[in-house]
């Protein structure tokens, strides 16, 4: 077995010596005080690198401490499906009635009456019914 540093360690010794090694290097072996400091950081490493062992009861207790997503849920006035289903139902009545009369606009005819808003909230009440059976069922869009 070699005790001889590999290229990447050799890199960083040199780096970290500003690529002055051989004046560097004969100072360290000179230097009660830098050798010193080089063996407090050598423990101080060491130590940092050790894993601390922590009970599994201990890390149990505390992620029984938050709220588990199965648990609670954000309150939102939107989150709701049967309010979102209305909005979107909303929606389609009122898209209905403005392509009703776009249409009606553009063939030359009067603008759109009683009858073309009744057609949009019907359309808009059956794709409400419809989006509320298949969330109930639970079907994927």
């Amino acid at each position: 077995m070699t005790d001889c540093l590999d290229i990447d360690t050799l890199a960083a010794v040199g780096q970290a010596l500003d690529w002055n090694i051989n004046q560097r290097l004969d100072h360290l072996v000179e230097c009660p005080s830098c050798r010193e400091s080089l063996a407090t950081l050598a423990a101080t490493r060491h130590a940092l690198a050790q894993e601390e062992v922590v009970d599994p009861e201990l890390i149990d207790s505390i992620m029984a401490s938050f709220p588990s997503p199965s648990r609670t849920r954000p309150f939102s006035i939107l989150a709701s499906p049967g309010l979102v289903g209305m909005m979107n139902g909303v929606l389609v009545a009122v898209l209905t009635v403005v392509v009703a009369g776009m249409a009606a606009l553009q063939a030359g005819g009067p603008a759109p009456g009683p009858p073309s808003l009744g057609v949009g909230l019907l359309v808009g009440v059956a794709y409400w019914w419809w989006n509320r059976r298949r969330l109930v069922a639970g079907t994927p869009g």
